[in-house]
């Protein structure tokens, strides 16, 4: 929905990993439509708690599944978050605040954001 005007990449964090993979991982996103600029975080349990961590992402294996908290994160490439959300989530509402957040084309889209290091 977000169209070719609003640059974006999805990165999903594992919270399976001693099953995920490259495989498993482009098997997923092959299942449920993903295009366009897409990446799966691998990492031991160790590397993975890191980042559990830091975005409040709560993780516990049961005999049959994985729970986990759900989420969405828009991050702007000032590296500041925009927007967080829970899964289940509105996804037109997600786009019209990622457009809304988006700075015009005029401005240099997302990298009129940063300063200017180039002469």
């Amino acid at each position: 929905q977000l169209g070719p005007s609003v640059p974006w990449t999805l990165l999903i964090v594992s919270v399976a990993p001693y099953t995920d993979s490259p495989a498993s991982a482009a098997a997923f996103a092959m299942k449920s439509g993903w295009t366009g600029d897409w990446h799966w975080l691998f990492g031991s349990p160790t590397e993975l708690a890191k980042v559990w961590k830091e975005y409040g992402i709560w993780v516990k294996p049961t005999p049959t599944e994985i729970m986990h908290t759900a989420a969405v994160y828009v991050i702007g490439p000032d590296q500041y978050m925009r927007i967080a959300d829970i899964v289940p989530f509105v996804p037109d509402d997600l786009v019209r605040s990622i457009r809304t957040l988006a700075p015009s084309s005029s401005r240099g889209g997302w990298f009129g954001w940063l300063p200017r290091i180039l002469p």
